[in-house]
């Protein structure tokens, strides 16, 4: 499962991860939609969560902080 943020032609994709010693991390994948051709940044964390919930939290705040470069 995975949380989206939109900011004008951004979309932020936030995903989480099981990581295999235990715990979570995240992944957000900005999709840029300007244009005829969408592009693909892919960030993934080196953060341990102990909760999948906390990883979201994780990611999500990652993803507002990117999303703020787009904001008009």
């Amino acid at each position: 499962m995975a949380r989206m943020i939109k900011v004008g032609n951004h979309e932020f994709h936030v995903a989480v991860q099981p990581l295999y010693a235990g715990g979570f991390t995240f992944v957000v994948v900005d999709r840029d939609l300007t244009g005829p051709r969408a592009t693909e940044v892919r960030h993934e964390s080196a953060l341990r969560f102990e909760t999948e919930e906390a990883a979201y939290g994780g990611g999500s705040a990652h993803a507002r902080r990117r999303a703020k470069m787009y904001r008009q």
